[in-house]
């Protein structure tokens, strides 16, 4: 019996994994809602289309300013819906109100169209006007960042996909309808732009656009014995932040594109110290950067001979205490810089690491020494001043005695006489 509910209960999973795989396109699919223009007069046709989930069932309602509805259209696959897509169009009237006697069409000013399918809703909507719309102008010029004309700057509306071009002066001219456009600028080379414009009807409006040159930064990276470097990070950063970024190739390459300004590149590979070089770029000609990257593998094992060399002079006494405590610094403050790297999420394999803390226990080691030599040579220092001290007691006591003998001596001759 168990056996049969398990079959039972992985064929209803079956059913419904299969159900949903089938449902994926539908709940993919947004649904939404266009119409062809936004100002439409009496006699005109209004089109309306979108897209929406495969195959399915779209009601498509419009209504007037005052919320009465005066057109609908069901659609489906084979009659308005092919596929993700949907359209359909209806005729306004010649006159208003309209028809006469229970008139569905009486006034003038914004209707709603309203599109659906299930549960998804999307709305849009247009002017109903008593004349025709006065088209509207967008004029302006594109320039580059030293203000020179820029021939050949595509100039397109978001809304209405109408687009032009710049002519030799970087002067350019749109007709649309009354409203707010946004209008993107894009010329290869050059980084894009956005702009929001509000036309009024019958009037022209005028922008001046700026655009930036692109800056090409290409090199490559190689490691201490001029090998090159497969994937590299390197990233661009502009006030902290990662603008762009690129990875090198079998050969070390690598190649981006950058905005001017002060521009910081970093570089970083696992088990690799990280580099960073700071430029302030203009829009000039491609700029090159060769890099040469140290592994940590290679750090540790100088650090390591530095290390010793440091212990063996020590100990042969074949360098003062005083160059060895200097040292002994500059190997401190090299294999800090390096353990900050590790600690700043550097990534570098669990064995290199585990080489980082013995050679930290050995230089450790090797500062208890020279402390202890530091201590015996100031016990030393003190066991000769004190031996000296009683030297010089000495002495000034036999010049004394001398002193009081001759004295008393000159005394005795002069008595006698």
């Amino acid at each position: 019996m168990k056996v049969k509910e398990k079959a039972f209960t992985l064929a209803a999973l079956l059913v419904l994994l299969a159900f949903l795989t089938l449902q994926a396109p539908l709940i993919a699919q947004e649904l939404t809602v266009n119409v062809d223009k936004r100002f439409y007069v009496l006699g005109e046709t209004v089109t309306v289309s979108g897209s929406c989930p495969q195959g399915s069932t779209v009601i498509v309602k419009v209504s007037d300013p005052k919320g009465s509805v005066v057109f609908v259209d069901q659609l489906w696959e084979g009659y308005g819906v092919t596929g993700t897509s949907y359209r359909t169009s209806f005729k306004l009237p010649s006159s208003l109100p309209y028809p006469e006697g229970s008139p569905v069409w009486t006034s003038y000013g914004l209707y709603r169209v309203e599109a659906r399918s299930d549960a998804r809703i999307a709305y849009a909507t247009f002017t109903l006007r008593q004349t025709p719309v006065q088209p509207s102008t967008i004029a302006g010029n594109v320039t580059d960042c030293k203000g020179k004309p820029l021939e050949g700057v595509k100039v397109s509306v978001k809304e209405t996909g109408l687009s032009t071009a710049t002519n030799s002066s970087g002067i350019f001219k749109l007709t649309v309808e009354p409203g707010t456009y946004t209008l993107t600028f894009t010329k290869e080379n050059y980084y894009a732009e956005e702009l929001n414009v509000t036309a009024a009807e019958g009037e022209t409006a005028y922008v001046s656009v700026t655009l930036t040159g692109v800056i090409y930064v290409e090199g490559t990276v190689v490691n201490e014995k001029n090998a090159p470097l497969q994937g590299v990070r390197v990233s661009a950063l502009k006030d902290g932040e990662v603008i762009n970024e690129a990875y090198t190739d079998a050969d070390g390459y690598f190649k981006l594109k950058v905005r001017p300004g002060d521009i910081t590149f970093v570089f970083e590979k696992e088990d690799y110290l990280p580099e960073r070089i700071s430029m302030a770029l203009k829009e000039d000609p491609p700029v090159t950067l060769n890099v040469k990257m140290t592994s940590v593998e290679e750090r540790l094992r100088e650090l390591e001979h530095r290390v010793a060399e440091l212990e063996a002079r020590s100990l042969n006494a074949t360098l003062s205490l005083e160059q060895a405590e200097k040292e002994l610094k500059e190997l401190k403050r090299d294999l800090s810089t390096l353990e900050e790297n590790l600690k700043g999420g550097m990534e570098v394999s669990e064995a290199l690491r585990n080489e980082l803390k013995e050679l930290n226990k050995k230089l450790s080691s090797l500062e208890q020494a020279l402390t202890v030599l530091r201590q015996e040579r100031a016990g030393m220092e003190q066991s000769v001043q004190q031996s000296l001290q009683r030297v010089y007691t000495y002495f000034y006591a036999s010049i004394a005695l001398g002193i009081v003998a001759v004295i008393i001596a000159v005394a005795a001759i002069a008595f006698k006489r």
